[in-house]
């Protein structure tokens, strides 16, 4: 999970340093979070080899479209509300990954499964 984060991280550092492009360290793990982020069309990415990414940042007006993500699992986890976290997916503030019994999803696809599960990405939009 410490490599995940790392990598995801390194996402992190780009969108805020208005980056298009960053190479990172993948595992199985971090392909779960990067589908995640393509299927929202937040970013693109290839794998260069069994141990390498190139991320593509999108934009939308010269401006990522993601803005920053968060970790928010570990031993420093953030109890946040679902209505809280609902309405900024409503109002397309946030998008949230979290770890649930069936294994990375979205708030979204884990509230409509009827799962719950413990928040560890928030991802400002």
């Amino acid at each position: 999970m410490l490599n995940s984060i790392k990598s995801i991280n390194l996402i992190n550092i780009a969108a805020k340093n208005n980056k298009i492009n960053v190479r990172i360290v993948i595992n199985k793990q971090t392909i779960k979070i990067l589908n995640l982020l393509t299927d929202y069309n937040l970013i693109e990415y290839t794998t260069e080899s069994k141990y390498f990414a190139l991320i593509t940042l999108k934009y939308l007006n010269n401006k990522p479209v993601l803005k920053s993500i968060n970790f928010m699992g570990g031993r420093f986890k953030n109890n946040i509300k679902k209505s809280y976290a609902i309405s900024e997916i409503n109002n397309k503030k946030a998008l949230y990954i979290i770890q649930s019994p069936e294994g990375l999803k979205t708030i979204e696809s884990a509230t409509f499964a009827g799962h719950g599960g413990i928040i560890l990405f928030k991802i400002k939009i």
